[in-house]
């Protein structure tokens, strides 16, 4: 994979799983209520073909459990330069900056 962060509306699968995810933003965060901590993961995405069904079904995951890019969303020129920021957003917000 050439970037880190793929565009929004990229279809890829997981580990551990065959069903497709379609990625519909960056820097998603996971609130664990029991031990009171977040986790900010870099995708998050839904159920495709079905697409948003309710907040239980948003899933987060991190690049490197993708196992398969199915379809590559759209890349402007300009993309390059937003990777690198989005990167750098969320390596700063896992690193508590």
């Amino acid at each position: 994979m050439e970037e880190k962060y793929l565009p929004i509306g990229t279809v890829v699968t997981i580990e551990g799983t065959e069903k497709t995810i379609v990625i519909v933003g960056y820097g998603a965060y996971d609130y664990n209520k029991t031990i009171k901590t977040t986790e900010i993961y870099d995708y998050c995405g839904y159920p495709y073909p079905e697409g948003f069904c309710g907040d239980e079904y948003t899933i987060v995951f991190n690049h490197d459990v993708i196992s398969e890019i199915k379809y590559k969303g759209y890349t402007p020129d300009t993309y390059e330069q937003v990777n690198k920021e989005i990167s750098q957003i969320i390596e700063n917000a896992k690193n508590g900056k």
